[in-house]
């Protein structure tokens, strides 16, 4: 009987050596490349972008707590559970 170890590395090995995998794997790298050079067209000034968007989130990371205390009281007084019936029953 073969190990979950042994099977990975048995399949993997496979997997390596099997031409139309790596083909398709090329194949979407280049999609996925083409799509970061568009991506990175849409701005001007990338690293300015970047460097709002830390801003961005490190307020938001600050405010985490609060943010969540916020979402949880509107989600239920809008009669919100965060489980279904069935859940409850288990309880």
């Amino acid at each position: 009987m073969l190990t979950k170890s042994t099977a990975f590395q048995t399949d993997a090995e496979a997997k390596a050596f099997d031409l139309e995998h790596r083909r398709k794997i090329r194949f979407n790298i280049g999609k996925y490349d083409a799509a970061v050079s568009a991506g990175m067209q849409l701005y001007e000034q990338h690293e300015l972008a970047r460097a709002r968007a830390a801003y961005l989130k490190a307020g938001v990371l600050e405010k985490l707590d609060e943010y969540l205390l916020q979402f949880e009281a509107a989600f239920t007084a809008a009669a919100g559970a965060w489980c279904g019936p069935a859940m409850r029953r288990k309880r």
